[in-house]
């Protein structure tokens, strides 16, 4: 048996599992903007719409009150739809390609659980950490860390888990003690459709074959 038929063996087992990724909240892709806004005007506990953009669209749950909705159990700060290129200009090319929920009460998260749940549903690839500026309650941009996490759904599509945490290194600088209680600043989730998520998903695989710094992370 060729190597080539053996690597397809070990491989197919894992994204066979996977489920396909071909939504976000509800929403298929190439769901029309038009479609998105109906669905909310008819149920304002969805969020609180903000002004279009010109290519995504957001719903604000931090004002209504504890009527917002969830991820699992999670409950969103916001969702954000964003849209194909030239819908700025043109309205016939707003069509959904990308989702993004951010989670309320960053630090309550249980990232291992949250981590355990996307596992088990689509295909871990890999984790990517990098140096980040935080923009902390209006003060100055402070130092952190951003780690990415990295699944495939079946066709292609990804699913990004990303978090914001202090850089403890540089405590000797910060002014705020609170900033610097070894918690999760900022936790968002990002959906993406085929044509997004297969140069992602070849990217980070790239780096996993080439760079010692990214890992298979267990650290959160």
């Amino acid at each position: 048996m060729s190597r080539f038929i053996i690597i397809l063996f070990v491989l197919f087992p894992l994204l066979a599992h996977a489920k396909p990724i071909l939504s976000f909240n509800g929403f298929k892709w190439d769901t029309h903007i038009s479609t998105i806004k109906k669905a909310h005007k008819s149920h304002r506990d969805l969020g609180l719409e903000t002004d279009f953009r010109g290519y995504f669209l957001s719903y604000d749950f931090e004002d209504t009150n504890g009527k917002g909705e969830y991820l699992g159990e999670y409950p969103l700060k916001r969702k954000t739809f964003y849209f194909k290129d030239g819908c700025k200009n043109d309205l016939a090319k707003c069509l959904l390609e990308t989702g993004i929920y951010t989670l309320a009460n960053p630090a309550n998260v249980d990232l291992y659980e949250l981590f355990s749940q996307y596992e088990a549903v689509y295909t871990y690839i890999g984790a990517t950490v990098q140096p980040h500026n935080y923009r902390l309650d209006g003060m100055r941009d402070l130092p952190a860390k951003k780690n990415r996490y990295v699944f495939e759904g079946n066709y292609g599509g990804a699913v990004i888990i990303e978090t914001l945490t202090p850089s403890r290194d540089d405590r000797s600088i910060i002014v705020r003690r609170d900033y610097y209680k070894d918690v999760v600043q900022h936790v968002t989730i990002k959906y993406l459709n085929r044509e997004n998520g297969l140069p992602h998903i070849k990217s980070v695989k790239k780096l996993l074959r080439n760079t010692k710094s990214i890992n298979k992370v267990n650290d959160f």
